[in-house]
């Protein structure tokens, strides 16, 4: 699975499938991205290859107060990926409209739905929540495991 902003000099891989994808329908997502949500890809950080290009890093408001860090393209400014200061630098949350095919990665979760624009209709088969969710039971038992091994090699 590869990827590249917009201009192309920034390309990268993705070395595994993501755990998880969520669309996140808060405001600061809506505001970063300029759409009505954000899709984001979690994956270990170390499963991510920058392979050209020179990225920038922007701190960003996040709805935990605690922030995020977005990594955008040096040259065309597009956010490839992202730190989220709650989950830690071990994780990183790779914005699906910049790989080569988004298709591949479906959004398992619309979460923060509270601030949902009204015109937008989610589809009825994928789980969505006003806020966040209990991650122990929609996360995938492989993708929790692999979670797990993240957190313990950082402790």
């Amino acid at each position: 699975m590869r990827g590249s902003c917009g201009c192309g000099s920034v390309s990268y891989e993705l070395l595994r499938r993501p755990m998880f994808t969520h669309a996140c329908h808060c405001k600061n997502c809506q505001t970063q991205t300029g759409g009505p949500f954000a899709l984001n890809a979690i994956l270990e950080t170390e499963s991510l290859k920058l392979i050209s290009g020179d990225l920038q890093p922007f701190t960003m408001a996040t709805g935990s107060g605690l922030g995020q860090t977005v990594f955008r393209c040096s040259n065309c400014y597009v956010a490839t990926w992202g730190h989220y200061a709650a989950a830690g630098n071990g994780f990183v949350y790779i914005r699906v409209g910049t790989l080569d095919d988004p298709s591949i990665c479906q959004a398992d979760v619309h979460l923060f739905t509270k601030s949902k624009l009204s015109w937008l209709t989610l589809p009825n088969d994928v789980p969505a929540f006003e806020e966040m969710y209990d991650r122990e039971k929609y996360w995938p038992p492989e993708a929790l495991m692999r979670r797990e091994r993240v957190i313990e090699a950082k402790n």
